[in-house]
């Protein structure tokens, strides 16, 4: 089986009036372009010291929001304060048009917990590749995401340990997913021939299964066709 291609995916989260929304970029250019999503991207060993920093830097240049380091309090000054990111998933992307490919995006999500200037107006950067906005959970664009958003994202997100977050199904975290698509870009991304998204086990979690290499059995176990 071919070695995976490590990616990141972060999800800000906020409580604001005591509803729980979530930071997307609107991506303008490049692949997924005309789709929202989470920030992150490739992790580059030669500029990443690690998949966390590697989400660090993706998020900082996207949209503007700085993360501190792993294990740091809260920080991050004017305008926002962030948690540390926390890993909550891990999604396998596999593509039948190029079975040698195979997408490990490890999923973190941050809390902000401020949110504003000293003048009340939002603050967020905009890059030459992402537009940031927030949405109520209610009103998360899954029609305009990836194919594979619709079977995790907001189930995932209902999760919310802090503000009102809808109904619905949950899917607490940690979870894992397997996603086979048709192909990985146009028409064909948009046809997932099978799927399975699971909450890991305690037994998993132990095993270290957020960030253990592609094949170990505790991977192995939950990737296996039902």
């Amino acid at each position: 089986m071919a070695a995976p291609k490590v990616l990141t995916l972060v999800y800000l989260r906020r409580v604001r009036d005591g509803v729980s929304e979530v930071l997307l970029g609107y991506k303008k250019r490049g692949f997924g372009a005309g789709k929202w999503n989470g920030f992150g991207g490739k992790v580059d060993p030669e500029v990443d010291r690690s998949v966390y920093a590697s989400a660090q830097r993706e998020v900082l240049e996207e949209c503007g929001v700085v993360v501190p380091d792993e294990g740091a309090a809260a920080e991050g000054g004017r305008p926002y304060r962030c948690t540390p990111l926390e890993q909550v998933g891990r999604n396998f992307y596999l593509y039948d048009t190029l079975p040698s490919k195979i997408l490990d995006v490890r999923v973190y999500e941050a809390w902000v917990e401020e949110t504003a200037c000293a003048d009340g107006h939002e603050y967020l950067v905009e890059s030459d590749e992402m537009r940031p906005q927030w949405f109520r959970l209610d009103a998360v664009p899954v029609a305009a995401m990836w194919a594979d958003d619709v079977h995790w994202l907001e189930q995932y997100l209902r999760h919310a340990p802090r503000g009102a977050a809808g109904e619905g199904p949950v899917l607490q975290p940690p979870f894992l997913g397997r996603y086979y698509f048709r192909g990985h870009e146009g028409a064909p991304s948009e046809d997932i021939y099978r799927l399975k998204v699971v909450p890991a086990s305690p037994a998993h979690v132990v095993q270290g299964f957020l960030s253990c290499a592609y094949g170990d059995a505790c991977l192995e176990g939950m990737l296996a066709e039902a």
